[in-house]
């Protein structure tokens, strides 16, 4: 799995303008949204890849959004259950 950071999301955009342009270029996995930024998961690095160079320059609600790749490894995965064992036990 494959996260890709979206910033500069005007606070118009909504979860199905994300997962429409990322859907072009491969399996979208979920979307998450927050004020101003979004996050994409997408199931396959190739394809995530495809979508960052694809849509580097593009514009929701006429804003230009600023992506960024985040891939979550096992160890960080590891640390934050670590971390947060006080919290769900």
């Amino acid at each position: 799995m494959v996260s890709i950071t979206v910033r500069n999301l005007s606070y118009r955009a909504v979860e199905s303008d994300l997962r429409g342009l990322f859907s072009r270029h491969g399996t979208v996995l979920s979307v998450t949204l927050s004020r101003g930024s979004g996050i994409v998961e997408m199931s396959d690095r190739g394809q995530a890849k495809a979508a960052l160079r694809a849509l580097q320059h593009c514009r929701i609600h006429g804003r230009q959004v600023l992506l960024s790749e985040r891939e979550l490894s096992g160890a960080y995965l590891m640390d934050v259950q670590e971390d947060y064992a006080d919290f769900v036990r």
